[in-house]
């Protein structure tokens, strides 16, 4: 059975909370390690799961307790940890984006190429059965696709009450929405025509002016 390690339980919206709840049910893997920025967030995540989890205290700790490393942190720090668990040997598993730059991507990808474990970014919208039956329709029944049309967000952060998080910050989260959401749309978007992408054009501004 491989031992987990979960980077970032979560102080707002958990990802790590379904990280934790598919490895529960899958009986395939056990979550033998975690480290949060605040004690406190690792603490209500092992009362939520009734875990025995070793709580760590540095990034060091949790790689030398786990095979396997799940980074659910805010996306600033994706990079170092990314980079610190491949060079460590361990498989990863990381939330999107991947990175803030194109140039600390290239990096991961690098080292993901000479590490001994399995690597990839969590774009779970492959997985789900919508996808997989769209992906087929297009590839055996539609042919080509020239324009795709699709829209994707959060109810939670659109709501004015939710109060200043990293996710509204753009050093810490990149391009905002775009990193959020977008991601998605854009994985999916390949992953369902196999076709890649020349060029992409946005544009964006803030629909909620005001927060807490």
């Amino acid at each position: 059975m491989i031992d987990i390690g979960i980077l970032g339980t979560g102080s707002t919206a958990s990802v790590a909370a379904w990280h934790t709840g598919a490895i529960l049910e899958s009986k395939r893997a056990h979550v033998a390690a975690v480290y949060n920025r605040t004690p406190e967030g690792m603490a209500r995540w092992a009362e939520r799961f009734s875990s025995d989890a070793r709580r760590c205290a540095s990034l060091e700790e949790l790689l030398d307790h786990c095979d396997a490393v799940i980074i659910c942190t805010p996306n600033h720090t994706h990079f170092d940890y990314a980079r610190a668990a491949l060079l460590a040997g361990k498989h990863v598993l990381l939330e999107k984006p991947m990175t803030l730059t194109p140039q600390e991507a290239v990096q991961l990808e690098e080292l993901a190429g000479r590490s001994p474990g399995f690597s990839t970014v969590g774009y779970v919208y492959r997985f789900s059965a919508a996808v997989g039956r769209l992906r087929s329709l297009v590839r055996d029944h539609i042919g080509p696709v020239y324009t795709i049309s699709g829209s994707l967000g959060g109810t939670r952060l659109a709501d004015p009450h939710i109060g200043i998080e990293w996710r509204m910050k753009a050093e810490r989260s990149g391009s905002g929405a775009l990193h959020d959401f977008g991601g998605h749309l854009l994985d999916t978007a390949h992953f369902v025509t196999g076709e890649p992408f020349s060029a992409i054009s946005c544009m964006r501004r803030v629909f909620v002016p005001e927060r807490q």
